[in-house]
């Protein structure tokens, strides 16, 4: 019975997560079949999308670390630029409750998750060690110039399409995902 619970909760995380890159409205999809029934209410699944976003970040920093370990803060900024670009709905989801919580509870949750993502990142990009206090801290300036690292690619690609004329493939832009990202969403649809 337990893995049939873990199994349906998996299925709604999942429709729950597409239905955030589909809409890219920045609300949290509580109006979605089973959401309620599994998560009870809006901060249980903002919860969980949120740890979907550092499992999805973490899994990166990995990879980009492993392909350019001389270069620990780069492979960080790639990796968090990059987990923006697979999860753009997301990652606006994510700042939108940062920066405008419903309730205590949610600023509460939201600014531990991103005080426990900064960490994170200080520690990846070689800025801060595990359990030092100032690693939140780094974390704020590693994060930054990832954001910057991504503005400035999708600056250049806006440069493109006007070069070109299509203009319009930006406003379409999404980015490419992998064989498991296309069957990721294949199965939550």
């Amino acid at each position: 019975m337990k893995q049939q619970v873990q199994h349906r909760r998996a299925q709604v995380l999942r429709a729950a997560l597409a239905a955030v890159e589909e809409r890219r409205d920045t609300s949290v999809p509580t109006d979605l079949p089973g959401v309620d029934a599994t998560f009870g209410d809006e901060l249980s699944l903002l919860g969980a999308l949120t740890l979907r976003w550092h499992t999805r970040l973490t899994g990166l920093v990995e990879r980009e670390q492993q392909r350019t370990p001389r270069d620990l803060a780069g492979a960080t900024e790639r990796a968090w630029a990059r987990a923006a670009d697979e999860m753009p709905g997301l990652r606006a989801l994510l700042d939108h409750h940062r920066e405008h919580p419903r309730d205590d509870r949610t600023a509460e949750a939201m600014a531990r998750a991103t005080a426990t993502e900064h960490a994170l990142l200080a520690v990846a990009a070689g800025r801060a060690g595990v359990g030092d206090p100032r690693a939140a801290r780094a974390g704020v300036a590693v994060e930054q110039a990832a954001r910057a690292r991504r503005l400035a690619g999708l600056t250049a690609l806006a440069a493109r399409a006007a070069d070109d004329g299509a203009a319009v493939a930006l406003a379409a832009y999404r980015p490419r995902r992998g064989l498991l990202g296309r069957l990721r969403s294949l199965v939550a649809a």
